[in-house]
């Protein structure tokens, strides 16, 4: 029950429709939605909320965090409480709820959400164009009888697969050896065939989808090696979609043509139903490679996190996926870029958080609950209580079982919603409340969160085994690439419309608080060891008018905030402003060793009001929603400060740094 407690806040804007019934929404935060309405003298109910947020947390005092908490005989302690913020009408309110639902009170007064800017600002936002698949060449059509190729066995409208047990084929952008890897067919691999033949290079060619995907893979050659065969011909009910876990070495004979991509993939990210690898040439971003996701459960599955291997031939990627009646789990699976090989190195980690390298690349560092013993009550002497949690570190041959490295306490029971997508969207890529959770090896221990919320780190001693905090409410965290140094947000309270920039120097301890134009949000280090970092903001600058569509009024939406972001540079005490552009929030910044500073984007709601207004059905799932209409947009500063649309729709991107000249932050 705890861990699906846990798991509510990554969840919840997954699953939620646009709007959520009153009867839904969690009990603490609809009291404090009753609470306000008294204050207000008007009806309210979840529809009314722009956004929402809850966290039961544990107070060191009876003030709950909050200084003027009414009557309250601020004594020291462990006391347990529910944080609910709730936004409404552009205002901050800050509510205290007793985890029994006794009392409730207002924590010090509403406040805007954010300040707004000069909304004459000119978004300098590139315009994405989408790559348009080439057609295919008229004069790569087959013979008649087809003389010097094998003879088909597939046709247009068929279903095709690859052989249970043999080597994955590779899925091209046109009928040719010579044409672009844009990923693989695993082994059972199920596919509907929707063009061709085409025959080229002594190969028969056929266009299939699988996972919408489309692309070209080869049926056979002569003089009798199909790669692929009609569906009918074996049983498919133990096929897998999903590539091979068994190395290519062991596969049998014949096999297609050995993995051996011609560049490095430079980045990768979740794109549909597949983790898709770009390579990245002169601002631009070719795909190369890709593989399915894996999902045993055969539900949604979607990635959360995606680390390169620092020798860069392998990626690492958590998933999140649904046991049927059994809620959620997140497995990690490692991709090989040499190979067909993808297999799963850890079952069942905890919640979203990541994982990370250690510094020789030897092993992989993650987090599990403790099964045997889930559960630390907090007390006076003992501080916070939450979930007991170890962190383990699996050899990366995988020739030896994962060690217990260090244990911690992390506080559990967050939850969240909105009847906007675009919020969402903003937390679906960039974290619950738009703070990301941390896990990271530094020379001095592990840097990790504390809470669901993001807001609050620690500092675990590998050798004492003992936890320092860094911040309790320090969020949106980055660590340098030498692991010298913490980067993040100091918010006040734990309210995000809050914050100030501070530097943590871990060997000394200094804490050092920068001064800054705009509130921080995202925070980078820059990955050429300059000490130098990045942060970004988002502030509104306009609103769309959706008050002549009657199915957003009805949700309050009738007028919607859109946001300006800004990423600022700072090297030593002066800022600069790198970029600024039109978009409701920043997703992740990512920065290379040769001075590129990528970053995805979460666009404004117009096209989504105006699909509104034009009538399409409100309840779509938030997924597909959010998939049409708020798609991700990867970007690029390059060294000339030009700002370059790479990808559209690219979900958790991650970058390679052996393909971008070095060590990343």
């Amino acid at each position: 029950m705890l861990k699906r407690i846990a798991l509510l806040f990554l969840l919840c804007s997954i699953i939620t429709p646009f709007a959520a019934n009153a009867q839904d929404v969690e009990p603490h935060v609809q009291a404090a939605i009753s609470d306000l309405s008294s204050r207000l003298g008007v009806p309210l109910t979840s529809n009314d909320i722009s956004r929402w947020t809850f966290a039961e947390n544990r107070y060191p005092d009876s003030s709950y965090g909050c200084p003027t908490a009414p009557d309250a005989p601020y004594t020291p302690g462990s006391f347990t409480a529910y944080q609910v913020t709730l936004i409404h009408q552009a205002i901050a309110y800050d509510y205290r709820v007793a985890s029994d639902l006794s009392w409730i009170f207002l924590c010090g007064e509403a406040a805007p959400v954010q300040p707004t800017v000069d909304a004459s600002l000119t978004p300098i936002l590139p315009t994405f164009t989408p790559v348009i698949q080439p057609t295919t060449d008229p004069s790569i059509a087959c013979p008649a009888g087809y003389p010097g190729y094998l003879m088909p066995r597939l046709q247009i409208g068929g279903q095709g697969q690859v052989p249970v047990g043999s080597t994955p084929n590779r899925l091209r952008e046109t009928p040719s050896l010579t044409g672009a890897q844009i990923g693989l067919l695993g082994s059972g691999a199920a596919f509907t065939i929707i063009g061709g033949p085409a025959c080229a290079d002594g190969i028969v060619w056929w266009q299939v989808a699988i996972n919408d995907q489309t692309g070209w893979t080869a049926e056979g050659q002569l003089p009798d090696t199909y790669y692929v065969e009609p569906a009918s011909v074996v049983p498919t009910a133990t096929a897998s979609i999903l590539p091979t876990f068994t190395p290519v070495a062991e596969q049998p004979t014949p096999a297609p043509e050995p993995l051996l991509l011609d560049v490095l993939p430079a980045l990768a990210g979740q794109l549909g139903g597949s983790l898709q690898f770009y390579a990245y040439q002169d601002g631009a971003a070719v795909a190369n490679y890709s593989v399915p996701i894996p999902n045993p459960n055969q539900s949604d599955a979607f990635v959360t996190h995606i680390e390169f291997a620092p020798d860069g031939l392998s990626a690492t990627f958590a998933v999140l996926s649904y046991i049927p009646d059994g809620g959620p789990v997140i497995n990690i699976y490692r991709a090989s870029l040499e190979t067909s090989l993808v297999e799963q190195i850890a079952a069942d980690t905890y919640l979203a958080m990541p994982f990370d390298y250690d510094a020789g690349g030897q092993n992989i560092i993650y987090a599990a609950r403790d099964e045997a013993n889930p559960y630390t009550d907090g007390s006076e002497t003992t501080g916070p209580g939450g979930e007991n949690i170890i962190f383990y570190a699996l050899p990366v041959d995988a020739s030896a079982p994962p060690q217990e490295i260090g244990r911690a306490i992390f506080g559990v029971g967050c939850g969240g919603g909105s009847p906007y997508p675009g919020t969402s969207a903003l937390w679906n890529e960039s974290g619950y409340g738009t703070r990301p959770l941390m896990l990271e090896t530094t020379p001095y221990g592990l840097v990790y969160s504390t809470n669901c919320t993001g807001s609050g780190a620690a500092l675990l001693d590998l050798e004492s085994g003992e936890s320092a905090e860094l911040g309790g409410y320090l969020a949106n965290l980055s660590v340098s690439s030498d692991g010298q140094q913490v980067l993040g947000v100091q918010e006040e309270g734990g309210d995000p419309n809050t914050g100030v920039l501070t530097l943590i120097d871990l060997e000394s301890g200094e804490i050092s608080e920068l001064d800054t134009s705009a509130i921080p949000d995202v925070t980078a280090f820059a990955a050429d060891g300059s000490g130098t970092f990045y942060y970004s903001s988002r502030a509104v600058s306009r609103v769309i008018d959706a008050s002549d569509v009657p199915a957003l009024t009805a949700m309050q939406l009738g007028e919607i905030d859109a946001n300006t972001v800004s990423i600022y540079h700072i090297d030593g005490e002066a800022e600069q402003l790198v970029y600024q552009g039109d978009a409701y929030g920043l997703g992740r910044l990512l920065t290379s060793a040769a001075g590129e500073l990528f970053f995805s984007l979460i666009p404004n709601g117009d096209n989504w009001v105006q699909a509104v207004r034009d009538g399409i059905e409100t309840d779509q799932p938030f997924a597909q929603v959010i998939r049409t209409y708020f798609p991700i947009e990867l970007l690029v500063i390059d060294a000339s400060g030009d700002a370059i649309s790479l990808v559209s729709g690219l979900e958790q991107a991650a970058i390679n740094p052996m393909a971008l000249g070095s060590a990343a932050g």
